[in-house]
């Protein structure tokens, strides 16, 4: 709801932070997100990485 609001409504990146009470910065963030991929930017995002250099081995377990 946030990036239409900016997009459809023409409100800038200031109004829609201001209205949501969100940061400027994650606001453009979402706008960039959603230019790059659509509607699946409003898709949660994994924050796990992707390997993990200090895990045991398999064998080991």
């Amino acid at each position: 709801m946030r990036i239409t609001a900016l997009l459809t409504e023409n409100q800038t990146v200031a109004e829609v932070a201001s209205r949501y009470g969100v940061h400027r910065s994650w606001v453009y963030r979402l706008k960039a997100r959603y230019e790059e991929v659509g509607e699946a930017a409003f898709e949660p995002i994994s924050r796990r990485p992707n390997n993990s250099p200090n895990a045991t081995p398999p064998a080991t377990i």
